[in-house]
């Protein structure tokens, strides 16, 4: 799932807990992966097409396999205008470096999706 601010803070809140969830973010943006997602409006939930995660309420128009050999190497996630791209996560992120982590309110133009860190 791929969303804001909100989303980042209702995962920490969830990783504190004992969840088990992978998540890379950037300053506007947090992709969360794992079995027991958090419930979060405005949210967009994933799932895997091809080795890409795109939302599960939209199709793309090429396929997904000719749109995973034409974008970088590093792509997270493919949603509506934007490209997710960085170190995918692994593990198990820390609460405590998602929650220090800086945050800043997506540029509507933009939707504030910008390349990325792992947690």
């Amino acid at each position: 799932m791929a969303g804001g601010p909100e989303l980042r803070a209702v995962t920490v809140r969830r990783l504190r807990e004992g969840a088990e969830l992978r998540v890379a973010f950037g300053p506007a943006w947090t992709l969360v992966v794992g079995d027991d997602l958090p419930w979060v409006d405005g949210a967009t939930y994933l799932g895997w097409d091809d080795g890409l995660l795109l939302p599960t309420t939209l199709a793309p128009s090429a396929p997904a396999g000719l749109l995973r050999h034409a974008l970088p190497d590093d792509v997270l996630a493919v949603l509506p205008g934007a490209v997710l791209t960085g170190p995918a996560p692994k593990r198990t992120a820390d609460p405590e470096l998602l929650a220090s982590a800086p945050t800043r309110a997506a540029h509507p133009e933009r939707r504030g999706w910008a390349p990325g860190v792992s947690a």
